[in-house]
């Protein structure tokens, strides 16, 4: 014989609207999911704040890294160098390294830090000023270029990957 509302317990009618409460409140919950993973896909396009990294402030100059020069190591946490560069230069191709992969500076800087005399730095992923680019504020750095996301190029299309052994020029202010 099957029983009525009436004779089931109150608590065990409170827990099984808690349940059915809980079902459809995950039900709810996939769809709102779903759309946040589609937002995230290869196709879409991270934020302006995704593309700039955020400033690593203030650090101590890194042994080796003059004043008045933007200074970059073939590793992380400033090993392997520096190069010291001064001015605009518009192909790092032109500064041989023997330990980089290429022979040169090109696409092989790790770490980079700005000791310049008054302003930052911009480096840049192409030779000739190309974007995308990473400014760099005076006497600040990142120890890891690995941990910073390349951004836009000039004709605003995401470029995927990081700055790790990824610079080929730069220019001051």
């Amino acid at each position: 014989m099957s029983k009525t509302i009436s004779q089931v317990p109150l608590r065990r009618l409170r827990t099984l609207l808690i349940a059915v409460i809980s079902v459809f409140a995950v039900m709810l919950a996939v769809p709102a999911a779903d759309a946040a993973d589609k937002d995230k896909s290869i196709n879409s396009r991270p934020s302006a704040a995704a593309a700039a990294p955020a400033s690593v402030g203030t650090l101590a100059v890194p042994a080796g890294c003059t004043a008045g020069n933007l200074c970059f190591w073939v590793n992380d946490n400033w090993n392997d160098g520096p190069g010291r560069l001064y001015g605009d230069n518009p192909d790092w191709g032109v500064y041989s390294h023997s330990t980089c992969q290429t022979g040169t500076w090109a696409d092989c800087a790790s770490s980079v830090y700005n000791n310049g005399n008054s302003c930052t730095a911009t480096v840049y992923y192409l030779e000739n000023y190309r974007a995308p680019k990473l400014t760099i504020s005076r006497q600040s750095g990142y120890s890891s270029l690995s941990a910073v996301q390349l951004g836009y190029d000039d004709d605003g299309n995401w470029v995927p990957g990081n700055w790790n052994d990824n610079i080929r020029s730069n220019k001051w202010c």
